[in-house]
């Protein structure tokens, strides 16, 4: 059965201003994706945050575009990525709702779904990734397309490899793709020593505890909320100096002339919000702050310093450079998007489930700023208003909401059709107890 893809069925809505000014092709330039798992805009320097974690990312910005509200299309890694490195949404491609507790079972891409990388390789790019995430699995499918699948352990983030490979690239004829994956703030955190004195009160060292902070010790340690952001807010400090190395790389003219330089985060992170109650990791709903992402777009013909205000998402601005630089997905029914020369979409889709599989939801959320969340749990669907702390709202005096709720209650029947109940329906992965270890430790298994 076709899940219905709820792009589809708000693609109708009316549309808002153009997110960008008038951007010339530039065909068979370079395209680099850099991520940063689980950064959240909100405690970045380009977006207003009082301490300056990312004095890099605010550098970048100022040198391109900066999306003031950006979106993830998913609240954890797997789907999240699936869907940058496809261009479809996340009820298409089948990276979500597809583990189990345990992680015992996970999706693979769904059948039809066209890879990113492997549409650029056909095209004449050489594609590379560079991956510092345990999640991020080459049994999911996701090197498909890629020439090279780099993996690095936590403690390595490659960022002096990637720079060099983007120098080294750059003084070729073919063109380069590259997707970098760095593993940013999650859990456990644990900086270099170096990054520790930051953001301290006394200017003293931060006392780690072996292995890093996790959840448990914001929620059960004394003081340990304000010394668990204290960590997050350290290493995200040394994250935005490997952006740094990056953009200096990227700022060489070989490289800048003819090179797309993408940095923005997979999904957010709540840090200990909530009025009913205290919200700490992601996964689940789509709250702000798990949903809302840093963004910055580099690259020839761009203006410099520009800020979009309208809401977008991630797919939307993966979509806008392939059509710049020529490798325009057009015709290829699986890859979704909105091309955001000419507008942005009225209503962003963020989607996400529960652990055990009870509860999933899509959220919506409107350029006026209501944010909407549409939850399905056994077999119940009801609309809530996310700025009002999960207020019951009824969709009556809005047409558009009230097809995308029609298309979210279709969608959770085909899900409910095609999967037994408590069951992910996917592949059976044998992890070890080593990977099942680095799962609890990164807060998505008990």
């Amino acid at each position: 059965m076709n899940l219905i893809c709820l792009s589809a069925l708000i693609a109708n809505a009316v549309h808002g201003e153009p997110a960008l000014p008038p951007v010339a092709d530039c065909p068979s330039c370079n395209f680099v994706i850099v991520v940063l798992d689980v950064v959240r805009a909100f405690n970045t320097s380009p977006y207003g945050y009082e301490r300056d974690t990312t004095p890099n990312l605010r550098r970048a910005a100022e040198q391109g575009v900066l999306f003031e509200k950006a979106y993830s299309v998913a609240t954890w890694t797997v789907p999240s990525v699936g869907s940058m490195l496809s261009l479809s949404q996340v009820i298409d491609n089948g990276l979500d709702f597809g583990w189990d507790p345990t992680f015992a079972s996970w999706h693979e891409w769904s059948s039809g779904i066209t890879p990113v990388a492997r549409v650029l390789q056909s095209r004449g790019w050489t594609t590379e990734a560079f991956i510092q995430s345990s999640v991020v699995r080459q049994d999911l499918g996701f090197p498909d397309g890629f020439m090279s699948w780099n993996t690095y352990p936590d403690v390595s983030p490659p960022f002096d490899e990637v720079a060099q490979e983007m120098s080294a690239q750059a003084k070729k004829e073919k063109p380069f793709f590259f997707y970098v994956h760095y593993r940013g703030a999650h859990v456990s955190l644990l900086p270099p020593e170096e990054y520790r004195s930051l953001f301290t009160a006394d200017g003293k060292p931060l006392e780690y505890p072996e292995g890093g902070f996790t959840y448990d010790h914001a929620k059960q340690v004394p003081d340990g909320a304000e010394k668990f952001i204290t960590a997050f807010d350290q290493t995200v400090r040394w994250y935005d100096d490997g952006v740094g190395t990056l953009l200096d790389t990227w700022n060489d003219p070989q490289v800048s002339d003819k090179t797309y330089f993408l940095v923005l985060a997979d999904h957010g992170e709540s840090l200990g919000e909530g009025q009913k109650w205290t919200r700490w990791g992601h996964c689940g709903s789509a709250w702000e702050e798990r949903s809302r992402i840093p963004m910055v777009l580099l690259g020839p013909g761009l203006p410099k310093g520009y800020v979009v205000k309208s809401a977008v998402s991630s797919l939307d601005i993966i979509r806008t450079v392939l059509s710049i630089v020529g490798a325009d997905p057009d015709g290829v029914s699986t890859w979704r998007g909105v091309e955001l020369r000419e507008t942005s979409p009225t209503y962003i889709v963020t989607q996400g489930s529960s652990k055990d599989l009870e509860q999933r939801w899509v959220s919506l959320r409107t350029q006026d700023g209501l944010k909407v969340r549409i939850q399905n749990s056994t077999s119940k669907t009801r609309l809530y208003d996310l700025s009002q702390e999960d207020t019951i709202i009824s969709p009556a005096n809005d047409p558009a909401l009230l097809q995308a709720l029609d298309g979210a209650v279709r969608y959770f029947q085909a899900l409910e059709q095609t999967a037994p109940q408590g069951s992910a329906g996917g592949t059976e992965i044998n992890l070890s107890e080593e990977e099942l270890q680095k799962l609890r430790e990164l807060g998505y298994i008990e």
